[in-house]
């Protein structure tokens, strides 16, 4: 038995294993993984497979919102409805006013101001914004598309001075709150807050899902508390990043966060491994993005940045359970299982396994030899080993594999 555990988390262990609720909730309810120093693994023990899993299915759209869903506009206004378009008209004219006030000729960008603006033309507006995205021409920028109208006719339904006037006062909040200095995401908080509202009310979830992140390389000074440092990212070091949970099956988003900076996440921490007080927003992080989730027996897969054997522990809580890859230095995994990249260089170690299991969390920590050593966490599966298709050069070969993979 290879055991990694102090006095202190012995003690802990003693008390869970003596509690008298057999279902294990309040073990785990009254379990604080900030204080464990250490966890009994055992390369010998076996797991039964969890009862409470939900069997795999996918997440499917709920019967009574496919009328949503009949028409491309009908499915982007069921996400971003008529209210969100209202208040942004009113935050811009509300702007626009403020604006002209303090303009004796009563302009903005360079041309009179006739009209406030409507919510047809807010709608226009945002129309035109999504055909330049999808219809991007590198190195020029927006007025390139009037000059070029036969080629692209959906800019006619606005002139280029009016579109200028509205990009020049578009808001989406107040800039006469107080909440200005306190939320780094003040100036985006209705449209964030309705996403978030409306992103996940449609769907059924499913059995499987991932948490990742996404990011968008920006260097802009408007952006200073959103933007994030990474050396490591080749498409653009620094970058606004999105957390992301999403169906496995469907691709279906039902959560999304924006990093800010007072999310208090350490930066450097996300590239080099992590500290102890990293570790806990981190974790406070993934309770946060699997709130959906909560008590139905889901399974969420996550990359070697969030998995570690107390964030697994923390979701065994609310019922919630998880895989992923490791890094070699997250707290309280066996060293047991871990392998040297010198031990992948024989060929005919492919297919190497290392496997160890806590029996009190029902937890399974696994190495494996696919090329260069991988190592994973799963309170989701078991110790069994079955066989994976892995392409040698050019013939494909059965290797023995963990559950997990």
């Amino acid at each position: 038995m290879t055991t990694i555990l102090t006095e202190h988390g012995r003690l802990n262990l003693i008390k869970l294993l003596l509690s008298d609720d057999k279902g294990g909730v309040n073990d785990l309810n009254g379990t604080n993984v900030d204080e464990l120093e250490g966890l009994e693994w055992d390369p010998k023990e076996t797991l039964e497979p969890r009862v409470d899993k939900m069997q795999p299915r996918p997440c499917t759209l709920k019967p009574q919102f496919l009328p949503y869903f009949d028409t491309p506009i009908s499915a982007f206004r069921a996400f971003l409805p008529q209210g969100l378009f209202e208040k942004i008209v009113f935050e811009s004219n509300k702007y626009a006013r403020k604006k002209i006030a303090k303009s004796e000729r009563h302009t903005i960008s360079g041309n009179y101001w006739r009209q406030d603006i409507s919510l047809h033309e807010m709608m226009q507006f945002m129309g035109i914004l999504i055909h330049m995205t999808l219809l991007p021409v590198p190195g020029r920028d927006y007025r390139y598309y009037w000059t070029q109208s036969h080629l692209y006719p959906w800019v006619d339904c606005m002139k280029l001075f009016r579109f200028k006037q509205i990009r020049s006062v578009l808001h989406f909040n107040s800039s006469d709150s107080i909440e200005r200095s306190s939320d780094p995401l003040h100036w985006v908080r209705p449209i964030y807050a309705t996403i978030q509202e409306m992103i996940g009310r449609y769907v059924d979830v499913g059995s499987e899902f991932s948490l990742d992140e996404a990011s968008a390389a920006c260097r802009s000074s408007f952006g200073r508390h959103l933007i994030v440092y990474n050396p490591s990212k080749n498409c653009g070091k620094f970058h606004f990043r999105f957390y992301l949970l999403c169906c496995s099956f469907t691709y279906t988003c039902i959560k999304i966060r924006i990093h800010v900076k007072t999310d208090e996440m350490v930066e450097d921490d996300a590239f080099q491994g992590g500290t102890d007080e990293s570790a806990k927003v981190l974790n406070k992080l993934i309770l946060d993005m699997t709130k959906p989730l909560y008590n139905k027996g889901i399974t969420v897969n996550f990359n070697n940045y969030y998995a570690s054997p107390s964030a697994a522990i923390d979701l065994l809580k609310h019922r919630v359970f998880c895989r992923g890859t490791l890094r070699r230095n997250k707290r309280l995994i066996p060293s047991y299982i871990l392998f040297k990249k010198s031990e992948a260089k024989n060929k005919e170690s492919r297919g190497a396994v290392k496997i160890a299991v806590n029996k009190t969390f029902g937890l399974v920590a696994a190495g494996w030899i696919d090329g260069n050593p991988v190592h994973m966490i799963s309170s989701a599966d078991t110790e069994r080993l079955p066989t994976v298709q892995r392409k040698v050069g050019r013939d494909k070969k059965s290797v023995q594999a963990t559950q997990v993979v």
